[in-house]
This record gives C-alpha cells, sequence and structure tokens, in this order.
C-alpha cells in the first residue's frame, strides 16, 4: 500500500510574498502629515504662549503715552513697571519695594537702562505732586520698552522663577 498523495493539480499554486513597506499607504501618509502639522502647531503656540505678557505690556505702554500730565505719566510707568516685575519675580518679593527700594531695583535688574535721575523719577512719581525737572518722554518710553522686554525675556505668565 501506498499512502502518498498526488500533489500534482496543485503545481500551479504559489504563495504570494510579503507586502512591501514602501510606498507607504495613505493612511500612514495622513498619520505623518498630522504628526508633523502637531508638532509645527506646538512651538507656534509655544512661541505666541511665552510672548503674551510682552505684547501686552507694550500695549498698555501706547495707552500711557495718551496720558498728558507729567507725574501721572511717570506714576502710569511706575505702576506698569511694578506689575512686569510682579509677574516676573513675584508679588513677595516686588510689592514691598517702595522708593530707594524701587529705584535700586530698577536700575539693577536691567543695568543702562535708566539713568539715577531718570529712575529716582519713576521711583518717587507715587510720592510727590509734581515732577519738578521736565521728563523727556519719548526717550522714557524707549527706556521703558527696553526694560520690559529684558525683564520678561522667555517668560511666561505662569513661570516665577
Amino acid at each position: 500500500m501506498n499512502n502518498q498523495i498526488d500533489l500534482t493539480p496543485l503545481k500551479g499554486l504559489h504563495v504570494m510574498d510579503q507586502p512591501s513597506w514602501w510606498p507607504l499607504a495613505y493612511g500612514w501618509w495622513i498619520v505623518f502629515v498630522g504628526v508633523v502639522f502637531a508638532v509645527i502647531l506646538f512651538f507656534m503656540l509655544r512661541k505666541w504662549w511665552r510672548a503674551r505678557p510682552v505684547v501686552y505690556a507694550m500695549h498698555e505702554l501706547q495707552k500711557i503715552q495718551k496720558i498728558s500730565k507729567d507725574i501721572e505719566y511717570l506714576r502710569a510707568l511706575s505702576n506698569l513697571m511694578k506689575r512686569v516685575a510682579i509677574l516676573r519675580f513675584g508679588r513677595e518679593e516686588i510689592a514691598p519695594l517702595t522708593e530707594d527700594k524701587w529705584q535700586h531695583f530698577l536700575l539693577q535688574v536691567v543695568p543702562h537702562t535708566f539713568s539715577e535721575s531718570e529712575a529716582k523719577s519713576i521711583a518717587l512719581s507715587p510720592y510727590v505732586d509734581k515732577v519738578k525737572t521736565p521728563i523727556k518722554r519719548e526717550k522714557l518710553r524707549a527706556q521703558t520698552a527696553k526694560w520690559i522686554q529684558a525683564v520678561l525675556k522667555n517668560k511666561n505668565s505662569l513661570d516665577k522663577s
């Protein structure tokens, strides 16, 4: 007895090759484009998030330019810079600073921005009724903008360090 099976009718059939991994199917291209888009969107949103405080402060500085009285102008600058400093360094460190300490802080945080007399007039503005010497508004605005940008560089509203 011969128990062998005749396989001749199956001779024309063959096993298919494995599918190629390249070129990718359309679904993989959609996933790839989606990941690239998500990464680009993440970095754009991160850049926008970090720039928000600076943009807001510059907008406030533009509003301050419309104030006509010098003493009110200096008070508004001092308040804006104090708010920026609180955002960057925290309320516990900035809130107690008044007069000479605030003037020293303005001069030390961003050196060579304000002259001593300018920093003094800004720091003392909440405590006096008049400005003794006329101020140069455009120069103060430019210096304040430089100070704000230096203080808020690469910081967002959630960072306190």
